[in-house]
C-alpha cells in the first residue's frame, strides 16, 4: 500500500484588494507526522491550512495527495480523505450532543456505502474519548466553551479520514482536556497511519504534540524542521520578536499562549 503522502507548491494566495497573504509555500510531509504551524496572528496559518483541506483554492500553486492535485480529487473522496476543523463553528440549534454527533455518523456512513467501504462505530467510546459522556442530552446551545470544542473534536475523531486539520483545537481546553488531545493525536496518526496539521498559539501544546514545526511569518515559511531541532535553536524569539526579558515564559511549565 502506498505510504501517505502530502505536498504543497508554490502556495501563493492573494485577496481582492492585490494583498498577496501567502507567498511561495513549499513543504512535504509524511503519514506518521504531527506538524505544528507556529506565528503571530495575521500570519496566514489559517489561511494555508484552509488551502490544504481544500476550503478555498490558492491563487497559484498546487496541493498534491500520493501525487494527485488535491482540486482533482472528487469531493466525496475528498470529504473522507481529509476532515477539517476551524478556529469556530456556529453551534446547530435545536440539536444535543448525541444527536449532532449521530447525524455526523450517519453522513459519514453514507459517504462510506458510496465509496463500498465498510464502517465500524462505537459511539459510546466516542464520548468516553473526549470526556462528554455526561454531556450527551445537553443542547448544543447550552455548552460552555472547552465542552463544545471537544464535541467538535469528537466529530472529527469518528471519521477515521487519514489528514486531519485542526486550525487551534486546543483552544477552550483546560490543561487536562488538551493533554488528552496529545495523546489522542499521538495515537491517531500511528493507527491510522494518518498527518495531522495544526495551528496554535500555544508554544508549550506544540513543544509536547508536534514532531514537525513550521513558522509563518507575513505569508512566508520561513521554518520547516522536525521539533527537536527547532526547539533546540530556540528560535521563537526570532519568529515572535520578544526581548530577551520575555525568555522566562519559554521555561514556564504552564499553558502558554502568544
Amino acid at each position: 500500500m502506498l505510504s501517505l503522502n502530502f505536498r504543497a507548491e508554490k502556495l501563493f494566495y492573494s485577496v481582492l484588494n492585490k494583498k498577496t497573504l501567502l507567498k511561495d509555500i513549499n513543504f512535504e510531509f509524511n503519514e506518521g507526522e504531527i506538524i505544528c504551524f507556529l506565528g503571530n496572528n495575521g500570519a496566514g496559518k489559517s489561511t494555508l491550512l484552509k488551502i490544504c483541506a481544500g476550503v478555498i483554492e490558492p491563487t497559484y500553486g498546487n496541493v498534491f495527495i500520493n501525487k494527485e492535485k488535491i482540486n482533482n480529487i472528487n469531493s466525496l473522496c475528498r470529504s473522507r480523505i481529509i476532515s477539517w476543523l476551524p478556529q469556530s463553528l456556529a453551534r446547530a440549534e435545536n440539536f444535543n450532543v448525541e444527536e449532532f454527533l449521530l447525524l455526523e455518523r450517519d453522513d459519514n456512513i453514507n459517504i462510506l456505502q458510496k465509496l463500498n467501504i465498510e464502517f465500524s462505530f462505537d459511539f459510546s467510546s466516542v464520548l468516553r474519548d473526549f470526556d462528554i459522556a455526561s454531556q450527551a442530552k445537553k443542547e448544543i446551545i447550552l455548552l460552555s466553551g472547552g465542552e463544545w470544542k471537544r464535541v467538535q473534536l469528537a466529530r472529527i475523531w469518528q471519521r477515521k479520514s487519514k489528514i486531519l486539520i485542526l486550525d487551534e483545537p486546543d483552544g477552550d481546553l483546560d490543561l487536562k482536556h488538551k493533554i488528552n488531545l496529545i495523546e489522542k493525536c499521538k495515537d491517531y496518526v500511528v493507527k491510522n497511519k494518518a498527518i495531522i496539521f495544526i495551528a496554535t498559539h500555544d508554544i508549550h501544546f506544540a513543544k509536547m504534540i508536534a514532531n514537525r514545526i513550521c513558522a509563518l511569518n507575513n505569508g512566508v515559511l520561513t521554518w520547516n524542521s522536525k521539533a527537536d531541532i527547532f526547539w533546540n535553536l530556540n528560535i521563537l524569539k526570532k519568529l515572535y520578536d520578544l526581548n530577551n526579558k520575555d525568555e522566562f515564559y519559554f521555561n514556564s511549565n504552564e499553558s502558554l499562549s502568544i
